[in-house]
């Protein structure tokens, strides 16, 4: 690769980055200040600029939309941790290999739904427990109450009261960010 080539993938990346974060940081906070959903609606375009950039924007875009959410929603710095969950999604995109066989995307997707869900709730779940008691002001606060009156450990209710939360936002994040990423390969093929 010439360094005209490298010069214009970097650029392409950095676009594509900055991108994601914009549009996680404007899905969050539409879906979930504004719309007040439940959910967390971070990783769309996490998701989008892995399958389409590459493990290593999907990442970047990962760690940079939880520092612009810590920035710009002034919440605390320990916040970012949670950017560990975003990391994940990007690994876990960008690791599976994904059929290209007719048929068996929608699988694929699902499986891939279930793996991130799993492993959000896992990381999310430790580092909530470890930094907040496991209680972090979102709705799963009311579960893992009712969990850890019922003698539930509470890293345990912290990681099982994400299962159902993430199974809902992850499956809408992998999906669309699918259909993104096979938007942009019609509209803006990489191999030009």
């Amino acid at each position: 690769m010439n360094p005209s080539d490298r010069t214009g993938a970097a650029l392409r990346n950095s676009i594509l980055v900055l991108t994601g974060v914009a549009g996680n940081l404007a899905c969050s906070e539409f879906f979930v200040g504004q719309c007040h959903l439940p959910l967390y609606m971070d990783s769309i375009m996490t998701v989008f600029v892995t399958l389409y950039g590459g493990l290593l924007p999907g990442i970047a875009t990962g760690i940079l939309y939880n520092a612009a959410y810590v920035l710009f929603m002034r919440t605390p710095a320990l916040q970012l941790l949670f950017g560990l969950c975003s990391v994940a999604t990007a690994l876990t995109v960008g690791l599976s290999r994904m059929s290209r066989r007719k048929g068996t995307i929608l699988f694929d997707l699902v499986g891939l739904a279930l793996a991130v869900t799993l492993v959000n709730s896992l990381i999310g779940g430790i580092v909530s427990s470890i930094l907040f008691g496991g209680i972090d002001s979102f709705p799963t606060d009311l579960l893992i109450a009712g969990l850890v009156m019922q003698q539930v450990p509470v890293l345990a209710a912290t990681v099982m009261s994400r299962i159902p939360v993430n199974m809902i936002d992850k499956s809408i994040a992998i999906f669309a960010g699918y259909g993104l990423y096979l938007a942009a390969s019609r509209f803006f093929p990489k191999d030009r």
